[in-house]
């Protein structure tokens, strides 16, 4: 390789060297028969490629100061040759999760639904394509981003809001509506307020929907909780986001039909 390097007159030949070998967690030699070592299975998972360069330049080298999450020119300046361990590297996916999870939350909103479109518009989407709304991922993109990561999770946090119909998760629903003090008429009593408002304020719809829960809890002399069965009747889940700004998104047609649906359901 020197040979051919002086031949063509590139000048001063690079300095070449053998990196450490890379291992799994029980310290076996990485092998593409057994372990995840294609770097397309990580880009179809929604690894963004520089925090997977960020993180393969890490693995038997460490930055003098330690800050190991930064941009590729700054790890090209640092980087030494002399500082690279000759022990094995630990090839660890919940570090590179971490990573990864730490350059999507950088993302700006508008970022962020750029990158995470293509995993949201395929063919494997849980929802048609006309139904699909950048705007919802944009508006959504503080939160989500905190919660992921890798991009193939952001369909997970929003396919309530995107798909037709909900489909109800039968534990959540035991939970929140079957067992939950006074369900129905928390039900009732935030449809019939909600009629009127124009679901342009989520800091109003929460008060709406709390404001129902403290109402029922004076009037019976025991705390009635207003959010989780509304959020089961637009969710179908137990668990998700913070409520208000989807609802406001889901908007106030989709919002009372889906109350009135789960109200028929008792």
């Amino acid at each position: 390789m020197q040979l051919i390097w002086q031949a063509l007159g590139y000048g001063v030949p690079p300095v070449y060297a053998h990196l450490p070998l890379l291992v799994n967690a029980k310290r076996q030699k990485l092998s593409k028969r057994r372990d995840d070592v294609s770097l397309d299975s990580y880009r179809r998972a929604g690894y963004l490629p520089e925090a997977m360069v960020n993180y393969l330049a890490l693995l038997g080298w460490g930055p003098p100061d330690e800050v190991e999450i930064r941009p590729l020119h700054e790890i090209v300046t640092l980087f030494d040759l002399d500082a690279v361990k000759p022990a094995a590297a630990f090839f660890d996916p919940a570090r590179l999760d971490h990573i990864n999870s730490e350059y999507i939350k950088a993302l700006t909103p508008e970022q962020f639904a750029e990158r995470a479109e293509p995993f949201l518009t395929g063919a494997d989407a849980p929802w048609a394509p006309e139904r699909y709304d950048r705007d919802i991922v944009r508006s959504l993109a503080g939160e989500i981003q905190q919660r992921i990561a890798h991009l193939d999770e952001v369909a997970g946090w929003i396919d309530w809001i995107l798909r037709p119909d909900v489909v109800f998760d039968e534990k959540a629903w035991n939970k929140a509506i079957v067992k939950g003090r006074s369900a129905a008429e928390v039900l009732e009593a935030v449809e019939a307020r909600l009629v009127d408002d124009d679901f342009s304020s989520a800091e109003r719809l929460e008060a709406i929907v709390m404001g129902v829960g403290d109402g029922l809890s004076e009037s019976m002399g025991a705390r009635v909780r207003s959010q989780p069965p509304v959020r089961v009747a637009l969710s179908g889940t137990g668990a998700g986001l913070p409520l208000w700004e989807p609802m406001r998104l889901l908007g106030k047609d989709e919002t009372l039909a889906r109350i009135r649906k789960a109200r028929s359901r008792l």
